[in-house]
């Protein structure tokens, strides 16, 4: 039978939710102070141009309650998995 170690608490468990939410939180930014939209990248049925949106519809959000709506969900479900499926 083998023994389970015991979790030892890591950065990824805090950091790599921090960097992917400030990563949302930045290009949010950067809409709002350049003026541009990156609404061309979501997803679009039935358009070869609108496979892209699975990949970047996550970083588009139309306005700061949207964002803040997201962001502590997002926090707390990528802390959840870091901490619960840790390598063993």
């Amino acid at each position: 039978m083998k023994v389970q170690e015991e979790f030892k608490y890591s950065t990824g468990v805090v950091g790599y939710p921090i960097a992917f939410v400030m990563l949302i939180w930045v290009i949010f930014w950067f809409e709002v102070r350049f003026n541009y939209s990156f609404n061309n990248y979501g997803v679009y049925p039935r358009t070869f141009e609108g496979l892209r949106g699975i990949l970047f519809s996550p970083f588009i959000h139309s306005d700061i309650k949207h964002i803040v709506s997201n962001s502590v969900p997002l926090f707390v479900m990528l802390g959840s998995l870091y901490f619960f499926y840790h390598k063993m």
